[in-house]
């Protein structure tokens, strides 16, 4: 940890490529939860409209309209999110890692901020976007779908945030607390 600190430090431009790279992985995968938040509400529609036809159907209305039972609403699970940004799941626990143990601080404070790059990535705050973005799609995704993968992808965000944070890091801590992730 102290000689990859040391190297990010020192290494101006490939510390900032290394971050800009760990950003776009982030935005990438808050992108791909904005589409399954979508799916998931055509899901929810869908359902309810299934639901209604039911009704319908069983009071007699002639207007209830017949849906091919092969029509898809076109739901992207969970795993094709992960799946496709697999690389996410690695990066968030090599962050995590990087902040485990002694002396972690460098490390900690070039997760927020990195002053010797021209660009500032805030990779804590992204994760907390990325937990605020996919905390409400839990419940949507275990009715939808069987599996647990956003969940343990949500608990990976947790534990790597927690990392971010542990020592105490005060500025880390401080934008945890000024966001939504202890709400």
């Amino acid at each position: 940890r102290e000689t990859m600190a040391a190297f990010l430090t020192e290494h101006r431009e490939i510390c900032s490529g290394f971050f800009q790279t760990c950003a776009a992985v982030l935005d990438s995968v808050a992108a791909l939860l904005k589409d399954y938040q979508r799916n998931i509400r055509l899901a929810r529609e869908h359902a309810i409209s299934v639901e209604r036809q039911g009704e319908e159907a069983v009071f007699g209305n002639d207007d209830a309209v017949d849906q091919d039972d092969d029509e898809s609403v076109g739901l992207m699970t969970i795993e094709e999110v992960i799946g496709r940004q697999g690389h996410a799941m690695v990066l968030l626990r090599v962050l995590q890692l990087m902040c485990s143990g002694d002396n972690v601080e460098v490390l900690q404070d070039l997760l927020s901020v990195q002053p010797q790059s021209a660009v500032n990535f805030d990779l804590v705050s992204r994760l907390l976007d990325l937990f605020s973005r996919a905390q409400p799609l839990l419940w949507d995704s275990a009715h939808f779908n069987s599996d647990a993968t956003l969940l343990l992808f949500d608990l990976q965000v947790v534990e790597t945030i927690s990392g971010m944070c542990r020592g105490p890091h005060e500025r880390n801590q401080r934008l945890v607390f000024a966001s939504t992730f202890l709400s």
